[in-house]
């Protein structure tokens, strides 16, 4: 399916012939999404479905998990407190499954993205990947943030300080319209209204490295959008969102 393009019929380059690294070929506005490489099937879903709220001891590596509220079986939910010791050693050992999933999700695309990036910062706790996507010399900060069912992945591309107000309103209506006219491409605000992101959310039922790549690959495409066919045409100068101490140690 034709992804990260505009919809309509007539094709259009974003301006400026700089390519967003860390994609190895050119990425365009043109008819064909970026196909993912190779032949890698890897499998990246894990087995069986989530776990439920429960209070964990905080040194568990499950502990991230204390406030998901996912499902045991299709019809049990556990949005109360837990009963019995038999129920929280059920629900415990579903979070152990849940996090040995995460952290195999986490290692594969760590393994992907250290042949696509030169700077990567893992957060084991949060199960987060830190990495900064480049276009022309500007640097963006991009968060993985994996979850038993999901792959988020957020990119900002401007801190809302740099925007004068006199043109908010006209960025807001662009990045709407964006949204409409786009595949796979999906720009928002953040609740705390601090920035700007391209974003993508990515099933892991499915997931296979090609798909992960492609996905990728339209975030890279959501910055070169933003920078060339929102910002520019709005003469608003972009500055580099990543911050080297904000990687994890």
């Amino acid at each position: 399916m034709p992804t990260g393009k505009k919809k309509t019929t007539t094709e259009r380059k974003p301006a400026g012939a700089d390519e967003a690294k860390p994609a190895k070929r050119k990425t365009s506005a043109s008819k064909k999404r970026p196909s993912a490489k190779g032949d890698a099937t890897i499998s990246l879903e894990p087995g069986g479905e989530g776990a439920a709220d429960a209070i964990i001891p905080s040194e568990s590596d499950y502990g991230y998990f204390e406030h998901v509220k996912l499902t045991i079986d299709k019809n049990k939910y556990f949005e109360r407190p837990i009963s019995t010791k038999e129920e929280l050693a059920e629900i415990r050992g579903k979070m152990e499954e849940d996090v040995k999933a995460v952290k195999d999700i986490m290692g594969r695309l760590e393994g992907y993205l250290r042949t696509r990036v030169d700077t990567i910062s893992i957060n084991a706790k949060q199960f987060e990947i830190l990495i900064p996507i480049e276009y022309m010399s500007l640097k963006f900060t991009t968060i993985l943030s994996v979850h038993p069912q999901w792959v988020f992945i957020k990119c900002k591309v401007m801190d809302f300080e740099d925007v004068p107000d006199k043109i908010r309103h006209q960025l807001y209506e662009r990045i709407l319209v964006s949204n409409f006219e786009l595949n796979a491409v999906f720009f928002s605000v953040d609740p705390d209204l601090t920035a700007i992101w391209v974003e993508n959310d990515i099933a892991v039922p499915g997931l296979d490295l090609n798909t992960f790549e492609v996905e990728f690959n339209a975030i890279i495409f959501g910055i070169r959008y933003f920078v060339d066919s929102i910002a520019l045409p709005l003469n608003q100068q972009m500055k580099s969102t990543f911050d080297a101490t904000s990687l994890y140690t």
